[in-house]
């Protein structure tokens, strides 16, 4: 079995959160269906790129994409076109949590909560970097240039990793992401977290109030993310629920939930029914 995903990694600061997922996952349904999960990263295009390779594969479920929202929901609206459809060519098979975002800053920027990045960005030049197209960042960074007259740059990335490297070293100002991809920065100092996207603060950082407790209505700032794990379509439903099944079985395992706790995701994947 192939997991195809959209992260990009590299060796010095581990993966997105897709490709831990995947990794960790697929450890565990591998033991479960007998036959080994192998994890391709396929970065570029919004995850599109891997969704593509999986939507043209054989449906009998030896592949799977893995990606962020943007290569099944994101990207009907952000391109005129994409390579496949993802009603006709995807079938859903599992949601993961993308969990609280966290949007940090540089450390050496004079920012501690938005009302000062914000603030910041009036009188100079500010970038948000974004983890791809269409995703979370991207479309805060819009928001914001819209609705506040500020000119607020969305810098595109393949993945978390080189997104949060570069807000680290100072080539952006800001970026949005998972807390795992975020951890060796925290870790190292080089960024600081301002505030938390998503409904509840991250058990990572319960110190870090959430946009809305901040006071700030945009609706964008208050939605939970999804990671889709999707079957080429014509995957036979057994085959689906079995590999539903078999992650839920994963979440409840020990092993799984000490890793949910480290990435600061306290819930799992969805059955096969609630997807």
């Amino acid at each position: 079995m192939a997991l195809e995903t959209d992260s990009h990694r590299r060796r010095s600061t581990g993966g997105g959160l897709t490709d831990s997922f995947a990794r960790r996952y697929g450890e565990s349904i591998a033991a479960k269906l007998g036959q080994p999960v192998i994890v391709e990263n396929r970065p570029g295009a919004s995850g599109m790129l891997a969704a593509d390779f999986v939507a043209k594969s054989a449906p009998d479920g030896h592949t799977l994409a893995f990606v962020i929202h943007t290569a099944v929901w994101g990207g009907r609206v952000l391109y005129k076109k994409m390579p496949y459809d993802p009603d006709r060519d995807l079938a859903p098979v599992s949601l993961f949590p993308g969990g609280p975002a966290v949007m940090a800053v540089n450390a050496k920027l004079p920012i501690s909560k938005p009302s000062e990045l914000l603030e910041y960005a009036k009188s100079k030049r500010a970038a948000m970097g974004t983890y791809s197209p269409g995703s979370w960042p991207h479309m805060i960074a819009n928001t914001w240039s819209r609705s506040l007259g500020i000119d607020f740059l969305p810098v595109h990335y393949k993945g978390e990793t080189p997104m949060w490297m570069d807000v680290a070293t100072g080539q952006v100002t800001a970026g949005v992401g998972s807390y795992q991809a975020l951890l060796p920065h925290l870790h190292s100092g080089a960024v600081r977290p301002v505030a938390i996207l998503g409904s509840y603060r991250c058990p990572g950082l319960p110190d870090i109030p959430t946009f809305t407790e901040y006071g700030m209505a945009e609706p964008i700032l208050a939605l939970n993310g999804w990671l889709p794990l999707c079957a080429p379509a014509g995957t036979p439903r057994h085959i689906q629920e079995k590999i539903a099944s078999a992650l839920t079985e994963a979440f409840n395992s020990p092993k799984i939930q000490e890793f949910h706790k480290t990435v600061g995701i306290p819930t799992g994947p969805t059955g096969f029914e609630e997807t």
